[in-house]
């Protein structure tokens, strides 16, 4: 496989490189909960996510292509009849880290370029620039940060409930630093057992949160509390606490779902912002479905409005 190191090297030393980066993304994976080495798991995908498949099957074009995380990659295809970006197949290229990189970026326009990128260069246009011994700043910033001309008009991402429990890995990934030759953090959401919401109280398994002093159980100082419904922000409360943590409290129909502390980076995240706050650039997206918590869809506009 190719794969990310550093390329100002002679050809020989970049190939054994290469080769052990490939050996070490396929042990990573080896660890992790969803795969291992040398197979591709059959998708376990649950029921109500599997029904919100078949509904955007009735609803998309024809010719759409999926731009999601690879885990539901082969299932799309086989039961959408759809192209996508990513699957078991891909898990090891260097496609994976562009993708891991545009969803946990706090840049709208990152995820709509690498996506622009991969529909009309795909991987070929990142393994050329490999084989020129191109930098790794120039070749991400070419992918992220280089505008390109959507070559498709009906390109649509879509998050799924999976990939909120698998934040950890996309982000540690998307982390990938060159020069250390190592993975990112593995940040991501603190989920917390809790069973009632009440004007300015949030009673969880471990203790009472109060609302209207903006600290946890376990005295984790809280920045801002959002209370969604349906995947859109219905409350905001702001703390003077500016190094703390932000608390989501998730409902649907008014009916509590789950509550997570996350940090700043993960908040800011374009999977945070698009997927579980509803907030996006609709210069560059327009929400198509919401299925929420289950399946969130958004077109990729072909070309930014501004």
């Amino acid at each position: 496989h190719r794969n990310f190191v550093s390329w100002n090297q002679d050809p020989s030393s970049r190939y054994k490189e290469f080769s052990a980066y490939g050996i070490a993304l396929v042990f990573f994976f080896g660890l992790s909960s969803y795969t291992a080495i040398g197979r591709v798991p059959k998708p376990s995908i649950p029921v109500p996510t599997f029904l919100t498949f078949l509904e955007l099957k009735d609803s998309l074009p024809k010719d759409s292509a999926i731009y999601t995380w690879w885990d539901y990659g082969y299932a799309l295809t086989e039961v959408m009849d759809m192209a996508t970006f990513h699957d078991g197949g891909s898990q090891t290229s260097p496609k994976t880290f562009f993708i891991a990189k545009s969803l946990t970026s706090h840049h709208p326009t990152e995820l709509h370029n690498t996506i622009s990128y991969l529909t009309s260069k795909g991987m070929e246009g990142i393994n050329r620039m490999i084989d020129e011994n191109t930098s790794h700043k120039e070749l991400v910033s070419s992918v992220l940060e280089s505008p390109t001309t959507l070559a498709h008009e009906s390109v649509y991402l879509m998050f799924t409930k999976d990939q909120i429990r698998k934040f950890r890995t996309i982000h540690s990934i998307g982390q990938w630093s060159f020069e250390k030759a190592q993975f990112g953090p593995r940040i991501g959401y603190k989920t917390l057992k809790c069973d009632q919401l009440k004007e300015f109280e949030l009673r969880c398994r471990k203790g009472v949160i109060d609302l209207k002093r903006g600290y946890s159980y376990d005295s984790t100082p809280i920045k801002s509390t959002l209370i969604t419904d349906n995947g859109y922000i219905k409350r905001r409360i702001r703390y003077p606490n500016n190094h703390g943590k932000y608390l989501q409290i998730l409902t649907k129909e008014g009916k509590l779902l789950t509550a997570q502390v996350i940090n700043e980076r993960v908040y800011q995240s374009n999977f945070n912002q698009m997927y579980l706050l509803g907030q996006y650039d609709p210069n560059l997206f327009d929400e198509v479905y919401n299925a929420f918590p289950l399946t969130r869809v958004f077109h990729v506009r072909t070309q930014p409005l501004r």
